[in-house]
This record gives C-alpha cells, structure tokens and sequence, in this order.
C-alpha cells in the first residue's frame, strides 16, 4: 500500500459535518477496491449517544484502517492520551514509530485514565458532558433558524462542538473577525475555495449555555458585512449596463 486518504467522518473539525452511513460504506469499498488505506481520525468517538452513527473503521472488511481516538476532547483537554486500531500488517511498525518517537507516554496520566475508565466514573462523565453539548447546540439552533440572510448558511449539527457558517467569498471575513474579535468573540477563519464560499467555525466547546446568546452578536455583525457587499453590488450594476 503506497497510498493513504485521511479522512474525519463524525463531528468534523472545522465544519462539524458528520457522513452518512451510506457514504462511510461506500468509501470503505472505493478503498477495498483500490487498495487504499484509510486513516480515520474519530477524536470525537465519545461525543454524542446515536449508535447508529458509526466510524468508518466499521465498515472496513479489509484490514485497511488506523483508526485514531482520544480522550483530550471528552476527558481532560491537557491530557494528550489517544488510542489506534491498526491493521495485522502495520502493527509491528506502529509500535517501533512509537518507541522511537517518545519512548513512552506518561505513566500517571495512563493510570489515572485507567482508574477513570474501570472505575465506571468515565461513562458519567460522557453522559454528562453529551447532555451539556446537546443543551448548547438546541439553543443554538433555536437563535440561529430564524436567520435569514442571502448567500449565507448556518450549520448547527445534532451532535459535536462546531458550528459552521458558509458565505460568498466577496463579504469580508477578515473584517467579520476582527470586529467579533472587538466584542470578544473568537472564531476561525476558512477559505472553501477561490472562487466559491469561505467558512466561519465556532466552536461552542468553552462556551457557556449563557453565553451563547453571543450569537446574536455574531449574526448582527455578519449582517453589517452582507449590507455593505450588497450595497457595492447597487452601486456597481448601473455602470455594468451602460
């Protein structure tokens, strides 16, 4: 195998999309056929209850897979601790890489996972924090669905920590973030392609149930931004036909 596709299937970072099962089948075959391994960053695989949502490890019938967890984003930010699934084939080498690249992990940060994961304390924790990032984006979606401005989509997934906003390349993000950057509200910028859409990622992770009517904030800026990019467009048009 020469050849590799990484890929994020659940809870993308940075646009929160998750793949349908039909599409995670159908890759996992393309790359059965071809002979492609598949690298499966799942950095969310706790984050969310639907267990019909599955990572894409599952339908590889072909030992064509390093699928890659961690526990950073559900357990402890600082923590650092990941686990891999890696085919027959690779494991031996897996292993030397890892070896070689930090000998070994911390000892005290695996035990203290450890305890937490037998001790039953972990499973808590998730059912916790689940319900915590299920209240935050239902509010989300409820200030965001009532939005309606042109050249512009609002992504709220059902499960994750990203919110995505898609928008014509003529507004101007740059200005959008700085302006949000003012008020104290931090997003990441992304460009989709030259000619096409950019995206604006929130990331609602260390952000309170509260402080999510901020995004009232962000709308009302955004909307600043469309105005101006629309009233350049009026002004423009006169001239185009004469």
């Amino acid at each position: 195998m020469s050849k590799a596709f990484y890929i994020i299937p659940r809870y993308h970072n940075p646009t929160g999309y998750s793949l349908s099962e039909n599409n995670k089948n159908l890759i996992a075959n393309l790359c059965g056929r071809y002979q492609i391994l598949m690298i499966e960053d799942d950095y969310l695989a706790d984050l969310g209850m639907d267990k019909r949502c599955l990572p894409l490890h599952y339908y590889d019938t072909n030992q064509l897979t390093i699928y890659i967890r961690s526990f950073s984003k559900t357990f402890l930010p600082g923590i650092r601790l990941g686990a891999m699934v890696v085919p027959d084939a690779l494991r031996d080498m897996v292993v030397q890489q890892k070896y070689l690249s930090d000998i070994c992990t911390s000892g005290i940060a695996q035990g203290a996972l450890n305890f937490f994961l037998k001790s039953g304390m972990y499973d808590q924790h998730i059912r916790k924090v689940n319900a915590c990032y299920r209240r935050k984006l239902v509010k989300a979606k409820a200030i965001l669905s009532h939005v309606d401005l042109a050249g512009l989509t609002f992504h709220v997934p059902k499960q994750g920590l990203f919110l995505w906003i898609s928008m014509p390349v003529a507004i101007s993000a740059n200005r959008i973030v700085e302006k949000l950057s003012q008020k104290n509200i931090l997003v990441s910028q992304y460009l989709i392609s030259e000619d096409g859409l950019q995206g604006l990622r929130l990331c609602i992770a260390g952000v309170s149930e509260k402080d999510l009517n901020a995004l009232e904030d962000v709308i009302e800026v955004i909307k600043e931004e469309t105005d101006i990019f629309v009233k350049k467009n009026r002004s423009i048009a006169p001239d185009m036909k004469s």
